[in-house]
């Protein structure tokens, strides 16, 4: 999985949002794929007929979005 290079992360304060990002993007996008044939299948379609047209997950140019609802507290001083 490689993330947008347009997309902002607060590295300076909390170098590790990244990584958590694109660990999560990587451990979530079998099960998305999975549930993309599973619908498929379920409406008579081939099993890849979603799948092929989510081949660019988290690619550039995808509008594929994966946003955190909950940013925990970052400890000490923050400059903004």
């Amino acid at each position: 999985m490689r993330l947008k290079d347009s997309t902002p992360f607060p590295d300076e304060v909390a170098p590790e949002v990244r990584a958590t990002f694109k660990k999560a993007a990587d451990t979530i996008t079998p099960l998305a794929m999975r549930i993309l044939r599973a619908m498929a299948v379920s409406l008579g379609l081939d099993k890849e007929f979603f799948v092929d047209r989510h081949t660019l997950m988290f690619d550039e140019g995808s509008t594929t979005a994966m946003r955190a609802v909950y940013y925990p507290a970052i400890k000490g001083k923050c400059s903004n």
